[in-house]
């Protein structure tokens, strides 16, 4: 049977229960923000749209983003505006969401969080762990970019699992732009399988 599914299991209606509570708590936290002036999601989204439109070079200039979000969200507090703060190469991600209009993106990307979340949770073999707990409420309400991260760190413990240390180090340099929880990882990671160090310097220095 399917790890996220087993029918009239305990473990399966409890787990049914905390994704139904997490996904009813995001309903009616986001009929609040339908026009999605809070969240992550704006600032990766003009970034893109500034990197679509051969404006690279100013990706990480914060005065063009109080113009280009206000444009996309008129009501947005100009207290609420966020400059894109992550590494160049995420945006890969959301290009393909700026050929959206900006609400349109945003449900498009929530839905892309959730889908990598299921991914997520079929791969460690429980979806509860990944849609039932609080911190995937988090993401979703906030729009945030943690479900990718979740991916590639899974991606990497798949690796160490198979003995493929330096493929592991690899993968998990990918996921820098969670540089705060990577980098402190990757030292633990390396004084248990020191190969591990080689893989991650080689996907660092690339990223």
């Amino acid at each position: 049977p399917s790890p996220c599914v087993r029918p009239w299991s305990d473990k399966t209606l409890l787990g049914s229960l905390l994704i139904g509570v997490n996904l009813l708590l995001f309903a009616l936290i986001q009929i609040g923000n339908l026009g999605f002036e809070k969240g992550d999601f704006k600032m990766f989204y003009t970034a893109a749209v500034a990197l679509r439109t051969g404006r690279a070079s100013e990706i990480y200039d914060p005065e063009i983003y109080a113009p280009m979000q206000r444009q996309a969200v008129p009501s947005l507090p100009l207290a609420s505006i966020k400059p894109y703060t992550h590494p160049p190469y995420e945006l890969l991600v959301v290009l393909p969401f700026s050929f959206l209009a900006y609400k349109s993106a945003c449900w498009w990307w929530l839905l892309f969080a959730l889908l990598l979340g299921v991914i997520s949770g079929r791969l460690m073999g429980s979806c509860t762990a990944v849609l039932g707990m609080f911190p995937f409420l988090i993401v979703l309400c906030e729009q945030q970019d943690s479900s990718l991260a979740l991916l590639i760190l899974i991606g990497c413990w798949f690796a160490l699992r198979n003995e493929r240390d330096m493929l592991a180090g690899l993968i998990l340099g990918l996921a820098l732009f969670k540089f705060q929880i990577v980098f402190p990882l990757t030292l633990l990671l390396s004084i248990w399988r020191p190969r591990l160090m080689k893989g991650f310097t080689i996907s660092g220095i690339a990223v």
